[in-house]
């Protein structure tokens, strides 16, 4: 909890008002201990003055002196008394600020003034001072009122560089890492000091990474779907080109016409193929979601390709293990599941068994298509899905298709929130697995 940006917020604000208060209260302390002691002076300078007033013109400069040689003994005070005519009263030196203030040139703080005494022979000036004549010309309550708002002001100053360092730093990296972006560097990503921090701002920056790759790797991917459409189509065109040449030079015959009729429907299955995987990747994509029965749909799929496993003597046997019924788009669904089954038919031996079996198991519908095929090297079996990738581009082309048919059923798949995962068998063949949701949302 104390992690987010909130609460870190809180924290740190209440740690400086603490601190605040604490060195507040202090300061303020010593400016109530410094008064106090002011007027404690106060009252003892007020007795001890009239006393030595006394001592003086009573008994005179000997008796003064020893009285101010006892209370020095006593309280560690130095007492001067100056005597109505501005000369000293007592045997010791006067000290050069005393003098100086005797002057008008020489300014003393509260705790070194000069308690007056009047009597019928004047106004006399009593001066005492501690051990050592206090330096500074300033009253000491208003250095600890000074003190006291400077430190408050410092510390408010300190926390506020280091936590706007702490937020903004951050930001202004996010920013500069998605201008970078917005300019093609897409390789650009947020330093992991942030992306490791546990707040807010970590968990952007996670997101902000995930998303630049998400970026990259469309990127790379339309790169890719480009080079290989535009190698799909040259070799259909290429051939059209020639046919066409063949009819300026010989003239229409039935054969090239032909020829020329089946580069068309290739190329048309090819366009259609391309708007349907890429409508199927919009993230904003919207199916017909109605009630569907799966094993009614796999056992369409097997009656629709019984004809073309009979040509290679393959059984299609089916395992069905599902009763309850989902919601999700029958025609799309039929598709994804027609191609895998369609690709299992195309590269399993003669007199050879596909198997497909559906279960319900952890909240979703397994369906599950094993040839008895080749197989695929283990380093490909990710790459399956990929829009125009072939094993062995000289078979697939043998075989017929583009390349799409697995792209497009895993899409689908993945539209309905499933997924589509491949795997070799260890005595041959392949295996395709799907997983669907119980319920689709």
């Amino acid at each position: 909890m104390f992690k987010q940006i909130f609460w870190k917020v809180l924290l740190v604000f209440w740690a400086a008002l603490i601190i605040i208060a604490v060195l507040s209260s202090w300061i303020t302390r010593e400016i109530v201990e410094s008064e106090l002691g002011l007027h404690e002076k106060y009252i003892q300078d007020k007795k001890n003055s009239a006393e030595a007033v006394t001592v003086f013109e009573a008994h005179g400069r000997k008796a003064l002196a020893n009285w101010v040689k006892q209370l020095n003994e006593e309280t560690g005070l130095r007492a001067f008394l100056i005597t109505p005519s501005g000369t000293s009263a007592t045997t010791t030196p006067l000290p050069r600020s005393i003098k100086r203030f005797l002057h008008k040139r020489y300014y003393l703080p509260p705790w070194a003034e000069p308690t007056e005494v009047s009597t019928k022979q004047g106004d006399y000036l009593y001066f005492s001072l501690g051990p050592s004549f206090p330096p500074p010309p300033k009253h000491r309550q208003d250095i600890l009122w000074w003190s006291r708002a400077i430190t408050s002001l410092f510390v408010l100053f300190i926390v506020s560089i280091f936590f706007s360092k702490h937020l903004v730093n951050p930001l202004k990296e996010l920013t500069n890492i998605s201008q970078s972006l917005a300019k093609g560097d897409l390789a650009k990503r947020v330093n992991p000091k942030i992306e490791h921090r546990l707040d807010e701002i970590g968990i952007l920056a996670r997101e902000f990474n995930h998303m630049a790759e998400k970026i990259q790797q469309n990127h790379d991917n339309l790169q890719q779907l480009f080079h290989s459409i535009s190698h799909e189509l040259k070799t259909p065109l290429a051939r059209q080109r020639v046919a066409i040449e063949l009819i300026a030079k010989k003239g229409a015959e039935p054969r090239l016409l032909e020829k020329m009729n089946r580069q068309i429907k290739l190329l048309d299955s090819l366009i259609d193929e391309l708007i349907t995987i890429t409508k199927l990747q919009e993230p904003t994509v919207e199916l017909l979601k109605e009630e569907i029965k799966l094993p009614a749909i796999i056992q369409e799929v097997i009656e629709d390709n019984t004809l073309e496993a009979d040509l290679k003597s393959i059984k299609l046997n089916l395992a069905n293990d599902i009763n309850n019924s989902t919601k999700g788009d029958r025609r799309l669904l039929y598709r994804s599941i027609d191609n895998i089954v369609r690709n299992a038919i195309k590269y399993s031996p003669e007199n050879t068994t596909v198997c497909i079996s559906c279960n319900e198991k952890d909240n979703y519908y397994n369906i599950n298509i094993i040839d008895q095929g080749p197989g695929v090297p283990d380093m490909t079996l990710s790459k399956l899905v990929d829009p125009f990738y072939r094993v062995d581009s000289a078979r697939a082309r043998n075989t017929g298709g583009h390349g799409l048919g697995l792209a497009i059923a895993n899409s689908i798949i993945q539209a309905h929130q499933g997924e589509l995962q491949f795997q070799n068998i260890t005595n041959g063949g392949l295996k395709a697995s799907i997983k669907l949701p119980l319920t689709h949302p």
